[in-house]
């Protein structure tokens, strides 16, 4: 990541290949890794199998970390990463781990009462949960998850960022890229689930959704139509709760993260474009 902070490393690595390198690392198949790197999976623990996932996930948040850097360096590095669809090799990771968080929600895994911070898996417990449930709603984040769902949203971010300041690179807008099916459904489900994927995600995500349609007012339409808008807005009114006399209030869900309260009017003044 040092090297690629300067634009003559920057350079010299995208000619021998950097970025393809990283979105192959990206687009790799978890567990046929493991497979390879386990050679009998059937004997090895539960905590073993959840070190490793840990561990894999923790690669591919560098390489995305890495990846960021490197397009932001140098305009060669983000042509590039368009030429090689890196924006659907990171939206498909994104919507592999989400998928996976919802899957692994079902496990029985200890819970640990940690913050919202983006430290690393225990190495007593293997990858055990973040957070610690308050309810049944709430999904099991695993800090690793956490971390590469961290990762590839901030690069998401800043490479749609690119695209829109870029006069020399033709690609598809954010706009376009936030229209697909897999981005879309990652987008409701984080703000759906603040409480679980934290405030820090979600205001990744709230940057996102405002950067976008700033850049590309036609998206705008699509935002509201799609459920997005009515998740964003459900996460800051709250849960809705009615009382015993039949009156109906709102629980907030919110969490007190700053950069997420500094996010909310953006969304809102891009709303209303």
């Amino acid at each position: 990541s040092a090297v690629v902070s300067t634009p003559t490393g920057t350079s010299a690595l995208t000619d021998c290949g950097l970025i393809p390198a990283l979105l192959n690392t990206m687009g790799m198949d978890t567990e046929r890794v493991i497979q390879q790197l386990l050679s009998d999976t059937s004997s090895c623990s539960l905590e073993e199998l959840r070190r490793v996932r840990a561990l894999i996930r923790f690669v591919m948040a560098q390489a995305v970390q890495i990846l960021e850097g490197a397009v932001v360096t140098h305009n060669n590095a983000l042509t590039a990463f368009h030429d090689l669809k890196g924006v659907e090799v990171l939206t498909t990771r994104l919507s592999q781990e989400i998928l996976s968080t919802k899957a692994s929600s079902s496990d029985d895994v200890p819970q640990l009462e940690t913050s919202d911070a983006m430290d690393v898996d225990p190495p007593a417990g293997g990858d055990v949960l973040q957070q610690v449930q308050t309810s049944t709603d709430e999904l099991k984040i695993r800090s690793s998850q956490r971390v590469l769902l961290f990762s590839i949203v901030t690069c998401l971010t800043v490479v749609f960022h690119q695209e829109s300041t870029s006069s020399t690179i033709t690609t598809p807008s954010g706009g376009v890229q936030l229209r697909k099916k897999e981005l879309t459904e990652a987008v409701i489900e984080i703000m759906d689930g603040v409480n679980s994927y934290g405030g820090n995600l979600a205001s990744l995500v709230a940057t996102l959704l405002s950067d976008v349609m700033n850049s590309d007012p036609h998206v705008v339409h699509y935002v509201q139509s799609s459920g997005i808008a009515k998740s964003f807005i459900d996460m800051v009114l709250g849960k809705k709760v009615v009382g015993v006399d039949g009156a109906e209030t709102y629980e907030p869900v919110l969490p007190p993260v700053p950069e997420l309260i500094m996010a909310i009017p953006n969304v809102i003044s891009a709303l209303a474009l």
